[in-house]
């Protein structure tokens, strides 16, 4: 089973902080807050990541190897 990522918080020294949200808006917004270059990208990267979840999904959902039966050559 895949738990998708519901969310967290990074804190800052000066007592601000960065959220993260399951709501990509959401979160884009958060990200504005410290840069308005980062939450332009933020789409981008968010895609790029959901691409690459899909092919590494069905991957991580298979049996893993016996790791007593590795023979190496």
């Amino acid at each position: 089973q895949v738990i998708s990522y519901e969310g967290g918080a990074v804190f800052t020294r000066d007592g601000d902080y960065l959220a993260n949200y399951r709501d990509h808006d959401a979160h884009r917004r958060e990200f504005a807050r410290f840069s308005k270059r980062d939450a332009e990208a933020y789409d981008r990267y968010s895609r790029d990541v959901t691409r690459q979840c899909r092919f590494i999904q069905p991957l991580l959902m298979r049996t893993a190897p016996d790791p007593t039966s590795f023979k190496p050559r």
